[in-house]
């Protein structure tokens, strides 16, 4: 499904979002409205931390941010917990996490 909205809010059935090298300091508002989201691709960013709502993606199953400068104290808690989410962090220079 493709979804053309800046506000995620709208693209509640949203499967895979690709946006990857697009110089973004911040996640897209409202990325915790998309409920079926399984795949989020964030790599090669400006991005220091996570947005806690991201929570509200429970069928997320693989999230890529490597090439950020994400550290483990800014990826939400509960994200952490999720046994079936993969994180991809390859380092950037500065402290990135794999998880």
């Amino acid at each position: 499904m493709r979804c053309r909205s800046r506000d995620m809010r709208r693209c509640v059935k949203l499967e895979i979002l690709e946006a990857r090298q697009n110089q973004l300091a911040t996640m897209p508002s409202g990325i915790g409205a998309c409920r079926m989201l399984i795949e989020l691709d964030l790599a090669q960013n400006q991005m220091v931390m996570l947005a806690p709502e991201l929570a509200g993606c429970a069928k997320l199953t693989i999230l890529d941010i490597s090439g950020n400068a994400v550290t483990a104290q800014a990826i939400p808690p509960n994200l952490l917990k999720a046994t079936s989410l993969a994180v991809r962090a390859v380092p950037c220079g500065t402290m990135c996490v794999a998880v």
